[in-house]
């Protein structure tokens, strides 16, 4: 999903885990309510027909840079060791 999000691609993920912490939906991504089929191509399509899918790719990107960047890549795991 970071991968995704970090080259600009348009994300569709099922909120489960750290994935809703990451996903804001209609925001940096598209979270579905399940994996079934139906549910795919429902947020496919709302995906292609979203008006603004640009805003969706700048945001993601954005937020990939500021959260796991090399210095904060740093400060978290200083964190965690000092914790340990």
């Amino acid at each position: 999903i970071l991968e995704s999000m970090a080259c600009g691609t348009p994300v569709l993920a099922n909120p489960v885990g750290a994935i809703s912490n990451i996903i804001k939906d209609g925001e940096n991504g598209f979270t579905m309510e399940d994996n079934s089929n139906i549910s795919i191509v429902r947020n496919i399509f709302r995906a292609m027909n979203f008006t603004d899918i640009d805003a969706i790719s700048n945001n993601g990107q954005n937020y990939v840079r500021s959260e796991f960047n090399l210095i904060n890549t740093i400060q978290k795991l200083e964190i965690a060791f000092s914790e340990l």
